[in-house]
């Protein structure tokens, strides 16, 4: 599994979202299987496909390329 395919299920599964592939799917514009073949690594998006599955997780690009530098810049513009 790539690291973005780990990133995208896990937020597709956690907070209020329960969401399922066929769903995120549906909302991203792409097919179940193709969302399937991302989380397995078996696929990785292009740019503009990770741009519509962010829209439809509600999340930030960086929550997927770079969760702990975005953490990090978060934490430097509240000093």
């Amino acid at each position: 599994m790539s690291i973005y395919g780990k990133r995208i299920k896990h937020i597709r599964k956690s907070r209020d979202k329960k969401m399922t592939q066929k769903t995120l799917a549906f909302n991203s514009g792409t097919s179940p299987r193709y969302i399937q073949q991302i989380e397995s690594g078996v696929s990785k998006p292009s740019i503009d496909i990770l741009l519509l599955i962010c829209e439809a997780l509600e999340c930030h690009p960086m929550d997927i390329i770079d969760p702990i530098n975005k953490q990090q810049l978060s934490d430097k513009g509240s000093e």
